[in-house]
């Protein structure tokens, strides 16, 4: 019975102090992330600490907007548009390359010394706190430190890849740091002259090259680029992307070019990411379906109403403005439907 008890306890000690040390790290990089913020024209627009989540108002005030229940510490960085002119927006992959570099950098050295640090306390210490609890509070912050400098060399590695998905995470990177869609000066594939481009380039350019054909209203384009990509013959997978990408496909052929038999089809294929899909933009494309395809005016007025609704929960700024302009093309047509 001791021994059980004893093992236990190293146990609960291990798996406390992993937890803390996990929540540990994530505060540090925020902290020496945040410390950078200005000097590469970043800004927070949200963050969320240990589960609180605050946002900027229209006054560039903090306040609390809800609360996470995983009791995560994240924050992204976008670029601070006000404050930085043309050519700088023009090199801001550099600046960012840069920006992750340092801050990863930087954290893994901090990690390290945390984990240096935990093992001196742990073979100086009393008994008093389990040297279990110290030891892998250590081990986890740098772990941690080293994930996160890991993936920020690939990112980067792959980010500067003479590829059609480098030039796609390239463009997606921008938008997430705040670049609006309309800037990013997107191209067809064709035109795009990358040698062996693989189907999977070509699933992961897709939706972002759909959006921004579909905000700039360049809808010949967007057909051209439909048409293109249902040459891909995909099997019904549970791939995420093939599934995000047939909830597109669904909302083209129930607004830009309504064709109930492909409407359907795509319905189908995107399965539970679009039945389950409670954010604006599934709402959205469930508003059209419903109006255009189903022929439900009060089930369309729902989902606009949800979409509505939902909004404010995207963590990108740029791309509530931009779903309210999407969302406002799914209310005139409601307002307009003739049956």
């Amino acid at each position: 019975m001791e021994s059980i008890h004893h093992i236990t306890v190293i146990l609960l000690a291990a798996l406390t102090g992993s937890y803390i040390g996990i929540h540990l790290a994530m505060l540090i990089h925020l902290g020496i992330e945040a410390l950078f913020l200005k000097p590469f024209k970043f800004i927070y627009k949200e963050i969320t600490i240990l589960g609180f989540k605050f946002c900027k108002n229209s006054d560039e005030k903090w306040e609390r907007n809800g609360l996470n229940y995983k009791g995560t510490t994240i924050a992204e960085p976008i670029i601070d548009l006000k404050n930085i002119s043309e050519d700088e927006l023009k090199d801001q992959e550099k600046r960012t390359n840069t920006f992750l570099l340092i801050t990863n950098g930087l954290f893994l050295i901090v990690s390290i010394v945390v984990f240096v640090g935990c093992l001196i306390m742990r073979s100086n210490m009393s008994l008093a706190i389990p040297r279990g609890f110290i030891l892998f509070l250590g081990i986890a912050v740098l772990f941690m430190g080293c994930i996160r400098m890991i993936i920020c060399v690939y990112s980067i590695l792959h980010i500067n890849s003479n590829t059609l998905s480098g030039y796609a995470t390239r463009a997606t990177n921008k938008y997430r740091a705040g670049v609006p869609l309309q800037l990013l000066n997107l191209k067809p594939e064709k035109e795009l002259d990358f040698k062996n481009v693989k189907d999977l380039d070509r699933r992961l350019y897709f939706p972002l090259y759909f959006s921004y054909c579909d905000l700039c209203e360049r809808f010949d384009d967007l057909a051209d680029a439909v048409t293109e990509y249902e040459k891909i013959k995909r099997p019904d997978t549970e791939i995420t992307v093939d599934k995000v990408t047939w909830m597109y496909l669904t909302y083209y052929f129930s607004y830009h070019n309504i064709d109930p038999s492909k409407a359907q089809m795509y319905y189908r294929r995107a399965g539970k990411v679009l039945d389950t899909d409670k954010d604006a933009n599934g709402m959205r494309v469930k508003g059209f379906y419903q109006l255009n395809i189903m022929k439900d005016l009060d089930k369309a007025r729902e989902c606009l109403k949800s979409a509505e609704a939902s909004i404010d929960t995207f963590s990108i700024p740029v791309a509530r403005e931009e779903e309210r302009i999407l969302i406002a093309r799914l209310r005139d047509a409601i307002e307009n439907y003739k049956g």
